[in-house]
């Protein structure tokens, strides 16, 4: 899903490490996929890390509001992959079109999502 940037707020993105990692890189892309920011993330400890983006891109100036996209580059035990970013956004509503539909879930940036394919929610 990708990060929704609205009225400056900071973005959030979670990854798991199940066994940490020993460097990390992540990049910001916009909707033409072309890379706005680019942050180097040192050692990291195994479980749940939250990542945060400012907004602004790599010369610090505030970027429009609209979808962007997180990709991480992970180096653990030796070898370098790209892991899921998993987003948090904000909930709009839940709407069902007929009972034997999926419920859909509007979120911030007007998108529409499965709710099968939210992974968590909190309050």
């Amino acid at each position: 899903m990708p990060a929704t940037l609205a009225g400056g707020q900071p973005v959030q993105g979670v990854i798991s490490l199940p066994n940490g990692a020993s460097g990390m890189k992540l990049e910001i892309l916009d909707k033409s996929g072309a890379v706005v920011r680019q942050q180097i993330i040192g050692a990291q400890p195994s479980g749940e890390i939250t990542l945060t983006w400012d907004g602004r891109d790599g010369a610090g100036a505030m970027l429009a509001d609209g979808n962007y996209t997180f990709k991480a580059t992970v180096t653990a035990a030796g070898a370098t992959s790209q892991v899921p970013v998993k987003t948090l956004t904000t909930v709009r509503s839940v709407s069902q079109e007929d009972p034997a539909s999926e419920l859909m879930v509007l979120v911030d940036g007007g998108r529409s999502v499965k709710m099968s394919s939210l992974q968590r929610i909190s309050g």
